[in-house]
């Protein structure tokens, strides 16, 4: 059985955004003198910003777990 993990557009979308990520941070020469703390700073604010963002739509009630429930019907 195959299965394919990812559809066409996200394979798209995830090249196209990975482009302009790496063209941003390519102008960037602050990263490659920064320390382990600035690292795990943003890397903190990052995760925070995330759970936080999970956190707000699901008290607006929008179900982002809504395919689990589909693949857990196979």
């Amino acid at each position: 059985v195959y299965m394919a993990a990812h559809f066409p557009h996200q394979v798209f979308a995830g090249v196209i955004s990975g482009m302009v990520v790496a063209e941003a941070f390519n102008r960037q020469k602050w990263i490659y003198s920064a320390s382990l703390k600035n690292y795990f700073n943003i890397t903190l604010f990052l995760l925070s910003f995330a759970v936080a963002l999970y956190l707000l739509l699901k008290a607006l009630g929008v179900d982002l777990l809504w395919t689990l429930e589909k693949a857990q019907r196979w």
